[in-house]
């Protein structure tokens, strides 16, 4: 499935989001916020901008017997997990607050949903959409045993992307805190996927029905 370029500069220019290792990402983060003075390729990030990238970066990551958990990752697969989850009535109330960490743990609950949280929302939802294009497990079904052809997996993705972050939520009147980060997540799945914006008015058509 072809991809679209979601960013606008030139790698070479491009923001940090594009340094693969965590570690490295964090200690760019970390240098820039102490620098006095941005030069170079890093010109456009002030050190209050690194400041509260930093801080986003320590709230979506955390490094764990030397490897790095994606804390949004973890949090919206949780949210996919709960649509098959039973709603036995003396449950709901567990399930909300369960819901509701999860979203607190997307950012979903903060004070500060600002220009930088919106585009840490959308380099999350880019690493989730490109991953599950470029993953072989992802794009079978009957435990890998029968390939999806690419609109299935577009469809697919979007699928899941309205589970976690609309049907979900809004089972339990959530919707508004999680609304923000779902409208990222169509936004640029319509932009990095070839025919993105008909693939999810296609599994709009048929949620619906």
């Amino acid at each position: 499935m072809k991809n679209n370029n979601l960013y606008d500069k030139p790698k070479e220019i491009n923001n940090f989001h594009e340094i693969e290792d965590f570690s490295e990402r964090r200690a760019h983060l970390e240098y820039l916020s102490e620098k006095q003075e941005a030069s170079g390729i890093w010109s456009d990030i002030t050190p209050e901008d690194a400041k509260r990238y930093l801080e986003l970066f320590d709230d979506r990551y955390e490094k764990k017997n030397n490897q790095w958990v994606d804390n949004y990752m973890r949090a919206f697969m949780m949210l996919m997990t709960l649509n098959r989850a039973s709603a036995i009535s003396f449950l709901n109330g567990r399930r909300r607050k369960e819901i509701e960490s999860y979203l607190t743990a997307l950012g979903a609950y903060s004070d500060n949903i600002d220009s930088y949280q919106l585009e840490e929302w959308k380099d999350f939802a880019a690493c989730y959409i490109t991953s599950c294009t470029s993953s072989k497990t992802y794009g079978t079904a009957f435990l890998g045993i029968i390939p999806m052809p690419d609109k299935n997996v577009g469809l697919k993705i979007a699928g899941d992307i309205d589970t976690a972050l609309h049907e979900v939520p809004e089972s339990y009147d959530l919707f508004e805190k999680s609304k923000p980060i779902y409208k990222i997540f169509k936004e640029t799945y319509c932009i990095l996927l070839q025919n993105g914006e008909n693939l999810w008015n296609e599994y709009m058509a048929t949620r619906s029905n």
